[in-house]
C-alpha cells in the first residue's frame, strides 16, 4: 500500500504542475496563432485595398476611353454624312454635264463656260457648285464615278 499512497500523492502535487505547464503551452500557441492571424488578416486587407483602388482607376480609364470611342464614333457618322453629301453632289454634276453635252450647245455659252460647267456664287465651294477638277470628270467618263476628284 505504500506504494499506492505514493502515487497518488506525485499525482496530486504534479497535477498541479503539469495543468500549468499544459495551461502556459496552451496561451503561448493561441497568442502566437492570434498573431498570426491578425498579421495574415491586415495583409489581406492592405492587398483588398490595393485591388479596390486598382478597380477604381481601370473604371476611370474604361470611361475615358469609351467617351474618346463616343467621339470618335461621331466624328465617323459626321464623316460618312459628308460624304455621303458630296457624292450626290458629284452625282448631280456629273448628271448636269451630261445633260448639257447631250444637247447642242446654246448659241449665248462661251467656250470656257461649257467646257466647265456654270458657275457656282462667289464664295460657293460646296458640292453641286461647279468646281470639279476637269481631267477627273474627263477621266471618270470611261471609269465610273468612283474615281472623280473634287477640288475646294
Amino acid at each position: 500500500m505504500d506504494v499506492s499512497i505514493a502515487v497518488s500523492l506525485i499525482r496530486g502535487q504534479m497535477g498541479t504542475v503539469v495543468e500549468q505547464a499544459v495551461n502556459g503551452a496552451v496561451e503561448t500557441v493561441l497568442a502566437e496563432m492570434l498573431r498570426i492571424v491578425g498579421v495574415k488578416f491586415e495583409e489581406l486587407k492592405a492587398q483588398v485595398a490595393a485591388l479596390q483602388r486598382d478597380k477604381a482607376a481601370v473604371q476611370r480609364e474604361n470611361s475615358l476611353k469609351e467617351k474618346e470611342n463616343d467621339k470618335i464614333r461621331a466624328m465617323l457618322r459626321y464623316t460618312e454624312l459628308k460624304l455621303k453629301y458630296y457624292r450626290q453632289g458629284v452625282e448631280e454634276e456629273i448628271q448636269q454635264r451630261a445633260t448639257t453635252s447631250s444637247y447642242p450647245s446654246s448659241q449665248n455659252a462661251s467656250p470656257s463656260s461649257t467646257a466647265r460647267g456654270p458657275e457656282p456664287p462667289p464664295g460657293e465651294t460646296g458640292p453641286g457648285s461647279g468646281l470639279l477638277d476637269r481631267t477627273a470628270l474627263e477621266n471618270s467618263q470611261g471609269c465610273g464615278t468612283d474615281r472623280i476628284a473634287k477640288v475646294r
